[in-house]
């Protein structure tokens, strides 16, 4: 649940303001592409802006049920990122990597047990001696 007091005239006001000039630049961005067509989607998009932004400058708590439902509606989305996408992402890249690993017996880790008495250290890489090469990494 997101912590966000649905009550408080200043969220309220802010919600109408940002969620408005939202709307608004959507429609520009609509506009600038693809012009009028399609049922005026952008005098749409801009009239849904105008009126959340006055809203919200002049009587933010009429807005407090668009709000609620706005919140409602994030709080889905939270779910169906943190759940649904992560789960997807999980199946489809991390577990195929993995088999990948366990078929080519690839330890990149290199956590096989050595025998008796050798060592697990390794030298590490040499470094330049000359100043100048420092400047020079790539």
């Amino acid at each position: 649940m997101l912590n966000i007091n649905t009550n408080d005239k200043s969220e309220q006001r802010k919600f109408g303001l940002v969620v408005g000039a939202a709307f608004i630049l959507l429609g520009l961005v609509r506009w600038a592409f693809h012009g009028f067509d399609m049922a005026a989607l952008p005098s749409i998009l801009w009239a849904i802006g105008t009126v959340l932004m006055v809203l919200g400058a002049i009587a933010p708590t009429l807005l407090k049920p668009v709000f609620i439902a706005w919140i409602k509606l994030a709080e889905v989305l939270n779910f169906i990122m943190t759940h649904v996408l992560l789960t997807i992402i999980f199946y489809l890249i991390i577990t195929p990597i993995r088999l990948v690993f366990v078929v080519s017996k690839e330890d990149s880790m290199r956590r096989k047990w050595l025998p008796d008495g050798e060592t697990y250290w390794e030298e590490a890489e040499e470094q330049p001696e000359e100043f100048d090469r420092y400047r020079q990494q790539f």
